[in-house]
């Protein structure tokens, strides 16, 4: 007994138990965590092309904090108004960043940080509002904390991939989180059809 109630409690723990739909959503969310370029590859292609010099990348990373911090908050609020469909600009966001941050002109790198901070503030905040919406109550501890462990692991694999990219080909970093963009948009048009749309139960004003 001891032994199964081991297992079961190990098998819940991975998310034995959840919806599809919340799989495929994680899978989503974490494909556009993996393919964010991070502001390290950002900050490295600024002062190795020469584009700002490196005392000044502090203040492009404070810059993108500001964006991050106002996205997540306009965001957010979109979402309680109009519901989880702002969640399709994301892979949008993520698929442009390599395109502009890691081009050879300072305006378009200063635009693609601006796209990053975006991008970055909605995935570290509304992004995981709609797992409450796909996982009932009692297993929705357990639905985060599986959530969080598959980005994280996407994450580690996508920055991998991204810095091995940067130095083989930027034509074919620009591709490879584009499609796997692609892919992430199409999992989530597939998720939110079949989830409930939190504006609907939103209080009448």
């Amino acid at each position: 007994m001891q032994v199964r109630g081991l297992r079961g409690w190990l098998a819940e723990s991975v998310g034995a138990g959840l919806p599809p739909e919340f799989f495929r959503y994680a899978a989503a969310a974490s494909l556009t965590t993996g393919g964010l370029v991070t502001f390290g590859v950002i900050s490295f292609h600024l002062t190795t092309d020469g584009l700002v010099p490196v005392a000044t990348v502090p203040l492009v990373y404070a810059g993108a904090m500001a964006v991050e911090a106002l996205a997540a908050l306009v965001v957010g609020s979109a979402y309680d108004r109009v519901g989880s469909k702002v969640l399709y600009v994301v892979p949008v966001l993520v698929a442009l960043v390599p395109a502009l941050a890691l081009s050879s002109a300072l305006a378009a790198v200063l635009l693609g940080v601006v796209v990053w901070g975006v991008a970055f503030g909605v995935q570290d905040s509304t992004v995981k509002a709609l797992v409450a919406e796909l996982v009932d109550a009692p297993r929705r501890a357990t639905a985060y904390g599986v959530f969080a462990g598959i980005q994280g692991a996407l994450a580690v694999v996508g920055g991998g991939v991204v810095g091995w990219l940067y130095e083989v080909s930027l034509p074919a970093l620009v591709v490879v989180v584009a499609l796997s963009q692609a892919l992430a948009l199409v999992l989530l048009v597939t998720t939110l059809r079949r989830a409930p749309d939190p504006a609907l139960h939103r209080p009448a004003s």
